[in-house]
């Protein structure tokens, strides 16, 4: 900050000649409109670095918003971010894992993308170089594809891995119809494509064990070990089959619909608030996507209510940033437990459970859960019973366990046959999807 200088000490004696107090007069007038000009431009300097903070503080805090949608663990981030530099555009147009998906700023592409922080990304590069020299190495990769999946190509990923990584790279690429294609994909079991498998001789790449082997998994093709990249780090992808309907999940409306809308959801989760029509955040949603519709509410109104469409709901708590989540999860399986008409009672707790997040997810959780279930008209005491002994904990595994087999890497995730929707996306996208499921 400029500090003013201090005015002319005392006044000149009467002796002093008038033409000499008004030179004097001048002079400190001169002076003073100096300093106000510094002080002046001082203030604006510091309006503007208080302008500065202020936005800095903003971004800080959006980018803390973010990262609450965001599940990966720290170490796991790091494996992430080396799998991103070295597998450069496999990873750079789609890898996620368990991200939150949302991304505050493209949440209705895929919400929730990891941002990797720059120390990360350095980090990850010096462990890339390190790598450079292994130009003798030779790896066969394998990838099972669909070749009239546009956003699916593969032919720049591999050509920037030849570039970045391995120069002597021998790639086959097989149709995921043809028969060698199809018998990769029974034998594996597989529900996407592309797929992605690298001969045992990428695991002599000098940063495969600590930083590339999580990214990874083992198989067996024709007697010959594979290592398969982790299909849930790919995003652009085409599902070969719809996610099954797990014995013992959520299912409202009519158990016999044509359509399934099957969701990974939640409750914790604001973006599945939004998407199940919480007005005060729908609201603030609508202000950054003008006459936004959430989708559950206008789905349950024109599909499920009248049994065209039925709802499977499958939990997929993010126990890392939503502490409540698996407890709410518990409790909805114990209201569903009670639920004899077609899942409505559990709709109802759904919604009401969407609508209240701030209430129920705090220290007072079970005390305020209670008072729902006794609202619904439910037996609170065989709730208790059942949410005490946390008797779907092993449903709820499950449950996690397939949506990560599908590549659900957020909440919320839905599929509609084998569209699979990311995010708080509008009801247009929803009605789209169940029109041409209707009609297949």
């Amino acid at each position: 900050m400029v500090q003013p200088k201090k005015k002319s000490s005392k006044k000149k004696e009467n002796k002093k000649s008038h033409t000499k107090q008004d030179s004097k007069k001048t002079e400190e007038n001169t002076k003073k409109e100096k300093i106000q000009t510094k002080h002046s431009k001082s203030r604006k300097k510091e309006k503007s670095l208080a302008h500065k903070t202020t936005k800095h503080k903003n971004v800080k805090k959006e980018v803390s918003s973010r990262k609450e949608e965001n599940i990966s663990d720290k170490y796991f981030l790091t494996i992430l971010a080396v799998v991103f530099a070295i597998l450069v555009a496999i990873t750079a147009s789609f890898f996620m894992y368990k991200s939150y998906f949302i991304n505050v700023d493209n949440n209705l592409n895929n919400n929730n993308n990891e941002k990797i922080n720059n120390n990360n990304i350095q980090e990850t590069q010096e462990a890339v170089n390190s790598t450079a020299n292994n130009e003798n190495l030779k790896v066969k990769l394998l990838v099972v594809e669909d070749p009239s999946c546009v956003k699916c190509q593969v032919d720049q990923i591999i050509e920037q891995l030849k570039d970045k990584l391995l120069p002597n790279l021998e790639v086959e690429k097989v149709d995921f119809k043809s028969e060698k294609g199809k018998e990769i994909v029974n034998s594996l079991n597989l529900n996407q494509v592309p797929v992605f498998f690298f001969s045992e001789e990428i695991s002599k790449l000098d940063i495969w064990e600590q930083q590339l082997k999580p990214a990874f998994q083992e198989e067996i093709l024709n007697g010959e070990t594979y290592y398969m990249l982790n299909p849930a780090l790919i995003q652009n992808k085409v599902l070969l089959k719809a996610p099954e309907i797990l014995e013992g999940s959520i299912i409202v409306g009519n158990p016999n619909a044509k359509v399934a809308l099957i969701v990974f959801d939640d409750f914790q989760c604001p973006f599945c608030a939004i998407a199940e029509g919480n007005k005060e955040k729908v609201e603030q949603f609508s202000s950054t996507i003008p006459g936004y519709k959430a989708p559950m509410p206008n789905v349950y109104e024109n599909y499920i209510k009248n049994g065209t469409v039925k709802l499977v709901f499958y939990n997929f708590p993010l126990e890392q940033i939503h502490p409540y989540a698996k407890d709410a999860a518990n409790a909805g399986l114990c209201v569903y437990e009670q639920d004899n008409n077609n899942g409505e009672i559990f709709n109802k707790f759904k919604v009401k459970m969407y609508d209240n997040q701030d209430e129920w997810a705090t220290s007072d959780f079970e005390n305020v859960i209670t008072k729902y279930v006794k609202e619904l008209g439910l037996d609170v005491d065989k709730f208790k019973e059942c949410y005490s002994e946390k008797r779907y904990d092993e449903q709820i595994t499950k449950e996690l366990e397939l949506g990560e087999k599908y590549g659900v890497s957020g909440t919320p995730t839905f599929f509609i046959g084998r569209k699979m929707i990311s995010g708080a996306q509008p009801y247009e996208v929803f009605e789209e999807a169940i029109k041409a499921e209707l009609n297949s």
